[in-house]
């Protein structure tokens, strides 16, 4: 669980409370709302959390930045995409540009679509059983 603190009409604070099921799982749920841009975010988040994760358990050489913030996927997946089987690596590749990318942020020339989003979670979900098992 997370827990803010939110400001009301008369400025007295309450309690939110937010649900803190992982990022796919919260992916999957706005998908299931039609909340497409937020199911993208989540995606995108996930497949961060995923690489990142994975190159600092097994201690992955990535280049040092000094800031977070200038860190990209391409970073951390570059490092790591050789170990992935072939089909997941491929489904990545496939959703990279579209959802993982282009879909969580702010473009009015590209609108989301549901069928990328799903198969975009779905490799997500793929590649975090993949880099269980490594």
């Amino acid at each position: 669980m997370e827990f803010y603190a939110q400001t009301g009409a008369d400025g007295t604070e309450t309690p939110l409370i937010v649900d803190d099921k992982d990022f796919i799982a919260k992916a999957e749920a706005y998908l299931n709302k039609c909340d497409y841009k937020a199911s993208a975010v989540y995606a995108r988040s996930a497949f961060e959390k995923l690489i990142r994760r994975y190159c600092e358990k097994k201690k992955r050489p990535v280049a040092f930045k000094s800031r977070l913030k200038d860190y990209t996927t391409e970073d951390f997946w570059n490092v790591i995409k050789d170990e992935i089987p072939d089909g997941t690596r491929n489904d990545i590749e496939t959703y990279r540009p579209l959802v993982l990318n282009a879909f969580s942020h702010y473009n009015t020339e590209r609108h989301e679509i549901r069928a990328e989003l799903v198969g975009a979670i779905q490799a997500v979900k793929g590649l975090k059983t993949e880099l269980n098992a490594l």
